[in-house]
């Protein structure tokens, strides 16, 4: 709940979870705007999914992205904003609340 997709993926590249940080990823959505795909290209996603997608689609994405592994520039992402939110989501579980990364 306190992360979006974009931000949970930010927080991966960055180091701030104990995921890789060079998870593949692949957003799928029911609605894009521009600023959407801008922000998974910033973040090195592998590939952007409009809702409803054919299976055997999603199985070449997936192929794809689990074989070009994403080159990431850390230093373009805000991790301290980041990790107030990381911080934030682990007290609210720590208290009985939610989940974290």
């Amino acid at each position: 709940p306190y992360l979006n997709g974009l931000e949970l993926i930010a927080a991966i590249r960055t180091g701030l979870t104990a995921a890789p940080t060079d998870t593949p990823f692949i957003l799928m959505t029911g609605h894009a705007d521009n600023a959407k795909i801008r922000a998974a290209a910033w973040l090195s996603v592998q590939d952007f999914a409009m809702k409803p997608i054919a299976f055997d689609h999603l199985a070449a994405m997936i192929e794809h992205a689990i074989t070009h592994r994403p080159k990431i520039d850390h230093a373009l992402i805000n991790t301290q904003s980041l990790a107030d939110k990381i911080t934030q989501a682990r007290q609210a579980k720590a208290k009985g609340g939610g989940t974290a990364p």
